[in-house]
């Protein structure tokens, strides 16, 4: 009788556990997109923090931070770094498109055309009006 009842409050526990990540999931999920870019680069946030990798055994002669959780910290300032530049060029050449298409508009309202005459690879007949042929 009395494994019987551990065992159900093994499985209370077990489902208790599990239904409050499950509610935390859903409220960090309904959150706010605002929030989270503050916090992270990227629409995706890490799973877990890297600073629990510090109670990894570490297999090497350095320690569990150098090996595990630095690494770990310096590509995500990377990540960081980089959708920074992204984001910046992506607003430069938003930028440049509309300055174009601003252009673009006021050539078509004035009627402004291209100046110059047309050209052609080593078509000088322009300069020699008297060599003219009469096709």
């Amino acid at each position: 009788m009395r494994k019987i009842s551990r065992d159900f409050i093994r499985v209370g526990l077990v489902g208790c556990v599990a239904c409050f990540i499950l509610t935390q999931t859903t409220y960090a999920q309904n959150f706010g997109q605002s929030a989270r870019s503050n916090w992270f680069p990227s629409s995706n946030p890490p799973a877990l923090s890297p600073w629990l990798e510090l109670e990894r055994a570490s297999t090497s002669q350095l320690d569990s931070f150098n090996q595990y959780v630095r690494p770990r910290l310096e590509l995500e300032r990377e990540i960081q770094a980089h959708q920074q530049q992204l984001n910046f060029q992506q607003e430069t050449q938003g930028a440049i498109q509309r300055q174009m298409t601003e252009i673009q508009g006021i050539q078509m309202k004035s009627g402004a055309t291209r100046t110059g005459k047309k050209a052609s690879f080593q078509n000088y007949m322009h300069f020699y009006p008297g060599l003219k042929s009469t096709r």
